[in-house]
């Protein structure tokens, strides 16, 4: 288990599916954003709703238009809630789960990007052996 001690609950990858087509791709950090891909980094979740890129000072969080982002600071609070029918769990950020795949595969958060689709964000937790 990770370690509690430093007040992480999970690692975990966060995948996107849109809500019409089941489109599923991992959410990777790539050049100082995070669009979908079919490679996953895996996040570091803690106890005070921060998810951390797992080995870096960097957090995931939001810019100015809405889009999800790498940020220096922790921002917001993100949450894991239930799915009724699903085994995963929904990634909730300040209360708000319906995200938005843009056509430019980023992905916004009350965006209005181009070509967008309503999309939920899911947390599979990560095996921690040691």
């Amino acid at each position: 288990m990770l370690g509690l001690a430093h007040g992480y609950v999970a690692t975990c990858i966060i995948n996107i599916s849109t809500n019409d087509d089941k489109v599923y791709l991992g959410v990777s950090v790539e050049n100082g954003n995070d669009p979908g891909s079919q490679k996953a980094n895996v996040f570091d979740f803690d106890t005070a709703g921060t998810m951390k890129v797992t080995g870096k000072n960097e957090y995931l969080g939001l810019d100015n238009s809405g889009k999800l982002v790498v940020t220096s600071k922790a921002q917001g609070k993100f949450e894991r809630k239930a799915r009724s029918g699903f085994a995963l769990n929904a990634l909730v950020f300040n209360g708000m789960r319906e995200y938005q795949l843009c056509g430019d595969y980023t992905i916004g958060l009350n965006s209005t990007c181009a070509g967008a689709r309503k999309a939920t964000i899911s947390i599979e937790d990560v095996p921690v052996f040691g």
